[in-house]
Formats: C-alpha cells, structure tokens, sequence
C-alpha cells in the first residue's frame, strides 16, 4: 500500500475488493472519481466500514438470534417490574441451543 500510494508502482489499487490492477484494459473499466473519493477520506475507515460490512453479511444470523435474546430480556426485564433475576431466562435459553448445537456437532465428528 505504501507503494502504491507514493506512485512506485503503476497500476491501481481497489480498496472496494482489496484488489492491485496492472492490467491495461481493467485499469480503463475502474471509476477514476470514485477511486479518488475513496482515497481522500480516511483509509482506515473505509477499510474498518468493509470488514464490518463482511462480518455482518456473514453473521448475521447470529447478530440477529442475541438481538432477540436481548429483546426478550428486557421486555421480561420489564414485565416482571423490574426484577433482575428474571433476566437469567434467556440466558439459559441462549446456554441450551449452544451447549445443544457443541454436543451435535461433537456427535457428528464422532461417527
């Protein structure tokens, strides 16, 4: 990156896919303009902004099951007038489905 960003090298980095271009035809095809809006704000963030996209495009399902599981928590949390005890229910939903899922797929590795 260092390399690129002082003009050593010829071709063009993509921060969007991560990818160096050298090839001629790919280097016509890429946005100029966008390339430099990308460049003039913060590397960092813009790379901090792509991983977050990935991490939750991965796991969102998983994002999703504790979003729910801390909803339920607080509407009980709620519902029980304020009673901090009532909060380990979810917990011990949330302690099940996983210690369920290790114990599957343990069972599977076995056969």
């Amino acid at each position: 990156l260092f390399l690129i960003s002082t003009d050593q090298l010829s071709g063009k980095y993509d921060p969007r896919y991560g990818i160096y271009y050298e090839n001629p035809e790919i280097l016509d095809e890429l946005d100029e303009s966008e390339l430099k809006v990308i460049k003039n704000t913060n590397f960092r963030v813009v790379m901090a902004l792509n991983h977050l996209k990935n991490f939750t495009s991965q796991y969102a399902s998983v994002i999703a099951f504790f979003a729910s599981v801390l909803t339920i928590s607080y509407y009980l949390f709620l519902l029980s007038g304020g009673n901090p005890a009532v909060v380990i229910i979810p917990i011990l939903i949330v302690v099940f489905v996983v210690g369920y899922f290790f114990l599957k797929k343990h069972k599977k590795e076995e056969i």
